[in-house]
Formats: C-alpha cells, sequence, structure tokens
C-alpha cells in the first residue's frame, strides 16, 4: 500500500513538473512570437513622412463636409473586413456605419479608417473629437461637448453660438478647434440652399453642423455610439498628407490591408474634380486595390466656385 502510494505521487510530481515545462516553453513561444511580429509591423509597417502644403493654400475646411449622402451599401457588400479611405469631416462615420451594417440593420463590424488629409486643422479636428468621445459614456453627455446653435439669444448675437468643450480654452479658441466655418443651424442651412441652390434637394445632404449632425446620426441610441465611439478612438488611423503628392502614403495603407486581408472602400470626396486632370491621384488610387470609389459630381457655377451636387460609384483599374 505504502509504495503504492509512493508511486502515485512520483507520477503526480512528474505530470506537474511536465506541466510547469509545458507552460514555460508555450510562455516563451508566446514572447518569441509577440516580438517577431512587433518587428515584422515596425519594419514593414514604417509610418510615411509628412508632407503637407503650406497652410496658407488651405480652403475653409467643414466639419461635417458638404458631400451628398452616399449609399455605397445599397451596391456593394464587403466581403471581408472593411477598411475605408477618407478625408475631411465626420461624415465618413455615417458612411462605415452604413457600409457596414447587417441585412436586418444590425450594427456590423468597425472598419478600419485611414483619415488622410493634407490640413493640419482637420488632423486637430479629429484628434480633439477623439477625444471627446473618450471622455464622454453617453450620447447626451457626448452632444453637451458639442459646438452648437441656440435658439435664444442672451444679449449679443455671439451667444447664438455656444462651444462648451474643451473646458480649458477660451470660447474662441473652442470655436478654431472645433472648425466652425460649418457652424450654422440646419433652419440656416435650409434657408442657403433654398436661395444659393434651388436646383439642389437639401435632404439629400447632412446637416453640416456637428450638434445637429450627430444628434440625428445617434439618434439617442446608446448601442450606436458606442459603435461609433470604439471606431474612433480605436479603428481610426490620422495622416496628415496629400492625396496628390503622398504615394508612399498610399503605399503604408496598401501594406497594412494586404497584411490583415482588409477589403479596400475609398471616399474620395471631391478630391477628382478639383484636381481634374491630375493623373497622380488617380494612380495612388490604384495602389490599393479597392473595391468601389465613392466621389462627387461638382455642380460649377459662371465664377468658378463648385458645390458637390451628387454622387459617383466607380472601380479603377
Amino acid at each position: 500500500m505504502l509504495s503504492g502510494t509512493s508511486g502515485y505521487e512520483d507520477i503526480s510530481k512528474l505530470v506537474a513538473q511536465s506541466s510547469k515545462e509545458r507552460k514555460k516553453k508555450q510562455e516563451a513561444a508566446t514572447v518569441i512570437q509577440k516580438n517577431w511580429r512587433g518587428f515584422v509591423v515596425r519594419n514593414h509597417f514604417s509610418k510615411p513622412s509628412v508632407n503637407p502644403p503650406a497652410v496658407d493654400n488651405m480652403d475653409p475646411a467643414l466639419p461635417v463636409g458638404n458631400d451628398p449622402i452616399s449609399h455605397l451599401e445599397r451596391i456593394v457588400t464587403p466581403t471581408k473586413h472593411p477598411a475605408i479611405l477618407a478625408t475631411g469631416g465626420v461624415q465618413c462615420l455615417y458612411n462605415a456605419i452604413k457600409l457596414t451594417a447587417k441585412e436586418d440593420g444590425q450594427l456590423g463590424e468597425k472598419p478600419k479608417i485611414f483619415l488622410m488629409d493634407h490640413n493640419p486643422e482637420v488632423i486637430s479636428f479629429w484628434k480633439l473629437l477623439q477625444r471627446s468621445f473618450r471622455e464622454s459614456e453617453s450620447v447626451e453627455s457626448f452632444l453637451e461637448k458639442l459646438p452648437r446653435y441656440c435658439d435664444e439669444v442672451h444679449g449679443t448675437n455671439d451667444a447664438w453660438y455656444i462651444a462648451p468643450y474643451p473646458p480649458e480654452l477660451a470660447e474662441e479658441e473652442r470655436f478654431s478647434q472645433w472648425l466652425m466655418s460649418g457652424g450654422a443651424s440646419y433652419e440656416a442651412q435650409r434657408a442657403y440652399f433654398a436661395v444659393e441652390l434651388p436646383e439642389l434637394d437639401v435632404d439629400k445632404f447632412h446637416p453640416m453642423g456637428l450638434y445637429a449632425f450627430f444628434s440625428r446620426f445617434l439618434n439617442g441610441d446608446q448601442n450606436r455610439f458606442n459603435w461609433i465611439k470604439s471606431t474612433v478612438t480605436n479603428q481610426m488611423h490620422l495622416m496628415l498628407n496629400c492625396w496628390v503628392k503622398s504615394t508612399e502614403s498610399f503605399q503604408f495603407i496598401k501594406r497594412v490591408c494586404k497584411y490583415h486581408d482588409y477589403e479596400v472602400f475609398v471616399y474620395a470626396s471631391n478630391i477628382l474634380d478639383s484636381n481634374t486632370g491630375c493623373d497622380e491621384i488617380l494612380q495612388n488610387i490604384d495602389i490599393l486595390e479597392s473595391t468601389m470609389i465613392v466621389a462627387t459630381d461638382t455642380l460649377f457655377r459662371a465664377d468658378g466656385k463648385g458645390f458637390p451636387k451628387s454622387t459617383k460609384y466607380m472601380v479603377i483599374s
């Protein structure tokens, strides 16, 4: 009996020792694998250099954007995890959630978003938006941070607009941070279309004010807020670069998407119309081998000024 018990104990010790050795080997393999992945990523995905043009060449930037509402989801369904290359304001979040939504309307996968813009103020705006999402836990707490139009006037016209966030800045500085060139109310936007753009349907465009846009977009839905918050804070890669001059940026995006087996969609806004005849843009976009490219057709006036009038969907081969 005693010798038998001793034998069981010896076997038990050997099993325990063997288990510890296997665990150590697994942990060592995990460390080696992690370090190797880090080495590969650092060497394979080196970030492109920043090469934006001079700031004084910039057009006024809009926090939402002025593109017509696009419906790429009606034309194509992603077959892999999606990645989106976009530019400009927050309407790309609408595009992201619509593109990835399931057939029953439920929220889909959170795409990887590459936001490339040559305007440093746009990149600063997105960093502030990321911070505002990180510091908000609900739709209401997020909306409270956004600059918005007020119906009530408290003494001066300046009180028509308020910018409550971030609190450490003076209000004038806050407006600058939020790119408030698009800060008018949706009612003012409708009036502008009626007078200046009667040939366009305002209901086919997003509200251009941040508060109005997000109020409609989130619609009090906490799940949608959580989805957008996670996408903005975890899935966005901000790139201060030019679609024309930064070929290496497109090569970087291509390497990342190929490594992760992402399917690429490009939302080029009015960049193609604004650079007619510029072959470099098409050559750069072609690097990505995207499934679809979304761009805008522009309504040009006699004075040369233009406004996006419709959306076009295309593949560049």
